[in-house]
């Protein structure tokens, strides 16, 4: 019993860690601002090249994290749109 608890606790713990996380490094890490849907563009970018490499923790941190910036860049999207418009740079 106490077993499936730390289970679903670690999950949980996971699945938090990871959180929009590509939405987190569209706004952090891009020197010319936020792109439209920036976070689903990495993860799939990270996705894309763990398979090319053979490397399946990329894949399954992107399959974890695209739902979670698919509602972050969603949320984000009147800001990153008037950033495109305008150009805004950090």
């Amino acid at each position: 019993m106490k077993t499936s608890k730390l289970f679903r606790l670690g999950a949980a713990a996971l699945l938090i860690s990871t959180a929009g996380c590509g939405t987190i490094a569209n706004f952090a890490t891009q020197p010319h601002g936020p792109s439209i849907y920036g976070g689903i563009v990495g993860d799939v970018e990270l996705m894309s090249n763990s398979t090319a490499n053979g490397k399946s923790f990329g894949m399954v941190l992107g399959v974890l994290d695209f739902p979670l910036s698919l509602v972050l860049d969603t949320a984000t999207l009147p800001f990153t749109i008037l950033s495109e418009i305008f150009g805004w740079r950090r």
